[in-house]
Parts: structure tokens; C-alpha cells; sequence
């Protein structure tokens, strides 16, 4: 990740000396004040690819800074009403009202993909990445916002802070061309790993919106691949080539949540063009839930989350 120099023994020391860096029993971690810059490095490096003209030392700028010259013609846009005749009369409550719609505040879930083929083309990187950013923007420039990060595999988990730049996607327990397991739900974490359970993720994140107080709230999915796992009954299901049940479980799931309000924008990551098949499912995912949708390579993705998320902001 940018930002931080783990290259050598004297990096380490630098890191350790500048409260970057804790060491117990031989065993590196990020201290809170590592985490925020190492989050606070990638969200620079971002910024950096959107506008590669940006001055650096400007940093990314603080909510306050919303009110830019197009904000401000945007502002005067709002005034002019029919048969509105010149000089312009701009009362201050034309101004608040643009910066109200700026500012409303977001809640936001993002769903990353951790089954085993994001491991590839460097998508789990860039997923980090993103999420990483995505944290960053919202605790420095719009504090009243939340991020949460659900990861989901086989199963689904809310993903902590600090686990975020350690985490890697599931390794492959079997390699068998067709799966079809039912395991209760209380044995599920002895079943195969790296599947793809969209339907639980998407229901978790229901459960956490529910919870957080923002005025728009909206769901993230950063994926490579259609589901092929989800709940019915009391159990897990595997399935495996990706079938028609798994499918529309989770666009059901999918189709409950946004009756709640909540918006849903998809990230399909589509490095492998020799697999592009699955974005039939986002298609229909987005239609469904007349949400939002990119089709981008995973170097692309940290951008798209960001311009997303401002997005959202101003719905």
C-alpha cells in the first residue's frame, strides 16, 4: 500500500519511531495513527489518477471547502425561475439549499467480493484500495457519513478497520467441476471457503443500515463473478457452475432491500475478457433494482468507488 516503507529494517525503525508501527512478540501491526495514514496515502494516490494536475500539497480538502465556484453558479442556476428578469436576486437560502444537497449525509455499506478468483489480475489489491480511500474521504471530509465494509465468500462478516489491509480473498478447498452442498448454518465455517454469497452479504448490509443514521443510504457491491452461494432455510448452499436458484435468491434479497430506500451500485470487475459472461447477473441486478452499475478494470475501480460515493452524496 502507498504511503508507508516497510523496504527495509531502517523503514521499519522510521515506521516504529513515528508511532506508525507496533511490535509485540516479534509480530508487526499498524497502530491507529499508521492505519489513518496508510488510508490517508491511498486516498492522495486516488485523487492523484483523477486529476494528475492536482497540486499534492493541497491535500484533499475538508467538507467546508463544498461551496467551489460551480457550486456557486450551480447555486445561481436554482434561481432562475421563470420570467426571472436581470440583475439576478440570489438570496443566501438559494445557497443553503444547493449546500444541503451536498451535504446530506451518506451511509454507505461496501460489499467486497473475497472468493478466491479475485486473487487475480490484481482485483483484491485494487478492492483494498478503494475501501481503503472510500474510508479515508469519509472520515476526514464528511464526518457525520459512515462507511462499513462487509466481506463475503462462502458466508458474509463485517470486515473491522484495522483488518482491511491484511485481508486476503479464500484459498480453493476443492476443485470439483459441479457443487451442490446443503450444510446447516451452524457447521458453515467447516464448509468449502471461496465461494460467493452475494445473498448474505446484501442481507447483512441491510442490517447495518439499519442501524446507521444517514439521510441517503446506499450499498457498494465490488465483484468478479455471479454468486454461487446463498441461504435458504436455516442453511448454506453451495452451487457450483452458478445456476438459476442461487441467482434469483439474491436478486430477491437484492429487490427487499432498495423497498427500505437503500440504493445499489455495482462494480463488476472485468479484467479476464475471456469471462464475461457473469455480467448478465449485474445486468439484471441493476434493472431489478434500478440501481447503478460499472463495468471496469480493477485499476479503475478506486475512482469509480469515489465518484460514486460523491454521487450519492448529491442524490
Amino acid at each position: 500500500m502507498a504511503g508507508l516503507n516497510f523496504a527495509d529494517a531502517a523503514g521499519l525503525r522510521g515506521l516504529l519511531d513515528e508511532g506508525m508501527l507496533a511490535v509485540e512478540a516479534g509480530r508487526y501491526s499498524l497502530t491507529p495513527r499508521g492505519l489513518a495514514q496508510l488510508e490517508r496515502s491511498t486516498l492522495e494516490s486516488v485523487l492523484d489518477e483523477l486529476d494528475p494536475k492536482r497540486d499534492p500539497s493541497a491535500g484533499s480538502g475538508r467538507g467546508d471547502d463544498l461551496l467551489s465556484d460551480r457550486d456557486l453558479r450551480a447555486a445561481l442556476r436554482l434561481a432562475l425561475t421563470p420570467g426571472a428578469a436581470c440583475p439576478l436576486h440570489v438570496e443566501r437560502a438559494d445557497l443553503n439549499r444547493f449546500i444541503a444537497q451536498c451535504r446530506r449525509t451518506l451511509s454507505v455499506v461496501l460489499l467486497l467480493d473475497m472468493s478466491y478468483s479475485m486473487g487475480q489480475f490484481g482485483r483484491f489489491h485494487q478492492a483494498k484500495r478503494a475501501a481503503l480511500a472510500l474510508q479515508s474521504l469519509a472520515r476526514d471530509r464528511f464526518a457525520d457519513d459512515s462507511v462499513d465494509v462487509i466481506g463475503f465468500y462462502s458466508l458474509a462478516e463485517p470486515i473491522a478497520r484495522e483488518r482491511l489491509p491484511l485481508l486476503m480473498p479464500m484459498p480453493v478447498a476443492i476443485a470439483d467441476r459441479k457443487v451442490d452442498v446443503r450444510v446447516p448454518l451452524a457447521e458453515a465455517s467447516q464448509a468449502p471457503q471461496h465461494f460467493t454469497n452475494l445473498h448474505m452479504a446484501v442481507q447483512l448490509a441491510g442490517q447495518v443500515l439499519a442501524k446507521r443514521p444517514g439521510e441517503n443510504k446506499a450499498v457498494f457491491i465490488v465483484t468478479d463473478g455471479e454468486p454461487t452461494a446463498y441461504v435458504d432455510d436455516g442453511r448454506l448452499v453451495l452451487r457450483y457452475p452458478p445456476d438459476g436458484e442461487t441467482a434469483a435468491a439474491t436478486l430477491a434479497e437484492a429487490q427487499s432491500l432498495t423497498k427500505s430506500g437503500v440504493r445499489l451500485t455495482s462494480f463488476a470487475l472485468i479484467d479476464d475478457y475471456s469471462f464475461m459472461d457473469w455480467v448478465d447477473f449485474i445486468d439484471r441486478l441493476t434493472r431489478l433494482t434500478r440501481g447503478g452499475s460499472f463495468y471496469c478494470g480493477s485499476e479503475n475501480l478506486a475512482a469509480c468507488v469515489l465518484e460514486s460515493y460523491i454521487a450519492s452524496k448529491k442524490a
